[in-house]
């Protein structure tokens, strides 16, 4: 597997495995948005950190590449 395709996956193994620090922080940074606007970047995110791939969580959420794109810049 190649780098682009393999760090979300280990970031993703990396933030369960820290557990409550990190995942707070950003729980506590999500319940400033929207009800409909932190499901669609919670949706974004656990699909690409699931897939580890832009065009594979596009496919999966049935959006287009610029949004889901969007979606990831807002969550970072």
């Amino acid at each position: 597997m190649a780098w682009p395709r393999g760090w979300a996956r280990l970031a993703g193994r990396s933030l369960r495995a820290a557990g409550g620090p990190i995942l707070s922080d950003v729980h506590t940074t999500l319940e400033n948005c929207g009800k409909a606007e932190r499901a669609r970047l919670e949706e974004s995110v656990q699909s690409y950190l699931r897939t580890g791939s832009v065009g594979a969580s596009v496919g999966e959420l049935f959006c287009h590449r610029n949004t889901l794109t969007n979606r990831l810049r807002r969550f970072a």
